[in-house]
């Protein structure tokens, strides 16, 4: 409407919207893609969120150019309202995360619909369920927002995962200033037309190469697929300064520019990208998992609207030289800090995640005990709702077996202790 009626106090409003809707949703995305899938195609649906985005980019800057609907603002809008309602359409009948429903609103009963409803039958969908418990930590108590964001930060397995987090994103930093600004940046060596068909293909080889890493991602471990593409990531960039700066005496390194910008781009979506959005939520319980996945998000968000709003009047007064600075060292810095700190997260359950973190942030695990929240009553036990693999004795006592530990009930409340 801002653009058919011409309000650009509308636009603004309008983007501001858009702007907080999609932080909100594309970090529920992460943990809903994560919380819903099996932990052996964990990797892969997250991975397909950001291949989704980047195809809707290809699509959006395809759209964008001037001979397309660059010129005609309100088509080029207009357009994006075709998926959007198909989206909300689609996501109306689905359910709540298992875990969500386990753990939080502690409704076995739900949890194991939403199982099968994502998942399929299984045999050990019972066993799933007792694996997803020993996520729990006090998660029947309720504490306000900003508590949590306190905790997060004076817990050292929680800030470690939250640096780990921001530092993993930290990586990809240089993907927005250099997708919203590579036609200008290439200005420099190639007419507006050239530069923004370049653009173009830099983008879409960014997907090509995302749909490439669909195959790999739960075959190679994310740890090393983000500090190696991390690196080759940071090399492309030291590239693009090398060639940048050559053809200014000899022409033809302009190819060596696009090139760089290409691998970048290759590098960013086989698996640099997608693992630096999703794995803040493979390494924190269920109970902190949204906060400090908001938290880096939060962060993340910040740091690039510094770096994107910098780097043009950067590059103006210093040349590319400039990225050496704004890019290159901080990521340098970051996948050094990855190397020491980042777990392995590929088919691994969140608390074995969890275990490791704890004896890297000098916090090991010793023997302890964890008192789990209650999860059912004894009317519900009597009426053969079975809660794993339990013998039932007639006064009022459950015992539960299990490979961590012996669960008991007594009362009304089932508590946990695990060795």
């Amino acid at each position: 409407m801002s653009a058919i009626f011409q309000i650009p106090e509308l636009f603004i409003i309008s983007r501001f919207v858009i702007s907080i809707g999609t932080g909100i949703s594309f970090g529920s995305l992460m943990l809903f893609m994560q919380e819903t899938s099996p932990t052996e195609y964990r990797g892969m649906t997250s991975f397909m969120s950001e291949t989704a985005f980047i195809a809707t980019i290809v699509i959006g800057v395809g759209f964008g150019m001037g001979g397309v609907f660059g010129k005609n603002l309100p088509v080029l809008t207009g357009i994006a309202l075709i998926p959007a309602i198909l989206s909300i359409l689609i996501m109306i009948p689905l359910k709540e995360t298992p875990k969500f429903l386990l753990i939080n609103r502690q409704n076995r009963k739900a949890a194991l619909e939403s199982i099968i409803f994502y998942q399929g039958e299984k045999n050990d969908v019972e066993s799933m369920l007792d694996e997803i418990l020993l996520e729990i930590e006090d998660a029947d108590e309720k504490e306000p927002i900003w508590h949590s964001v306190i905790t997060v930060i004076k817990t050292p397995v929680l800030r470690l995962a939250f640096i780990i987090g921001c530092l993993a994103t930290q990586t990809i930093v240089p993907s927005w200033p250099l997708l919203y600004l590579s036609t200008d940046i290439l200005s420099v060596h190639f007419p507006e037309d050239e530069a923004q068909y370049i653009s173009l293909g830099f983008i879409g080889a960014n997907f090509i190469a995302g749909i490439c890493g669909l195959v790999i991602i739960e075959k190679i471990g994310r740890r090393p697929l983000l500090l190696t593409m991390g690196s080759i990531n940071t090399l492309s960039i030291i590239f693009y300064v090398i060639f940048d700066r050559l053809a200014f005496s000899e022409p033809n390194f302009k190819w060596g520019t696009v090139a760089s910008l290409i691998l970048f781009g290759v590098t960013y979506g086989v698996a640099l990208g997608p693992i630096a959005f999703f794995i803040t939520s493979e390494l924190v319980v269920q109970k902190y998992r949204s906060v400090v996945q908001s938290m880096v998000f939060a962060v993340n968000t910040v740091v690039n609207f510094t770096f994107s709003f910098v780097t043009l009047p950067l590059f103006d007064q210093f040349t590319s030289i400039s990225f050496i600075f704004i890019f290159v060292c901080p990521s340098i810095l970051s996948l050094i800090y990855l190397y020491f700190k980042m777990p392995e997260t590929l088919g691994r359950e969140i608390h074995e995640v969890v275990e490791e973190l704890e004896m890297k942030s000098g916090n090991e695990k010793k023997k302890r005990n964890i008192v789990f929240p209650k999860v059912i009553s004894s009317s519900e036990i009597d009426k053969n709702q079975n809660y794993g693999s339990k013998n039932v004795e007639q006064n009022d006592k459950v015992s539960i077996s299990s490979s961590e530990g012996t669960l008991d009930k007594s009362d009304d409340t089932l508590f946990t202790k695990l060795y």
